[in-house]
C-alpha cells in the first residue's frame, strides 16, 4: 500500500466509527468489513452477538470459529459525510471490496 492509501484507510476507518457512534451503534460491535445500507434515513448494518450472560461474542454455528452477527436497522441522527458516504457505496458481492 502506498503512504497516501494508508493514510486514507485511516481517516476512512476513524471517520466510519466516529459516524457509527453518533448514531448510537457501537463501532467494536461492528465487523470490519461489515455491510451496511442507508436507505430512507434508516442504517441497516451487521453486528456481532453477544452472549446476553457473559457478553462474549456468539461462535456461528454454520461457521465454527467465525463470529456470529446479525443484522440491525436504526434511525440516522446525523447525516454521512463524504468519507462515510464512500464506505457505505455498495462493494463486491463476492468480496466485499
Amino acid at each position: 500500500m502506498t503512504e497516501h492509501t494508508d493514510r486514507h484507510f485511516d481517516a476512512l476507518s476513524k471517520a466510519v466509527s466516529a459516524w457509527l457512534r453518533l448514531n448510537g451503534i457501537s463501532p467494536s460491535e461492528t465487523p470490519r468489513e461489515a455491510r451496511a445500507t442507508l436507505v430512507d434515513g434508516q442504517l441497516t448494518i451487521q453486528q456481532y452477538v453477544n452472549d446476553p450472560v457473559t457478553g462474549a461474542r456468539v461462535l456461528d454455528p454454520e461457521e465454527p470459529n467465525a463470529p456470529k452477527t446479525r443484522w440491525i436497522t436504526v434511525p440516522i441522527k446525523v447525516a454521512p459525510t463524504p468519507l462515510v458516504r464512500e464506505w457505505l457505496e455498495p462493494r463486491c458481492p463476492k468480496c466485499g471490496r
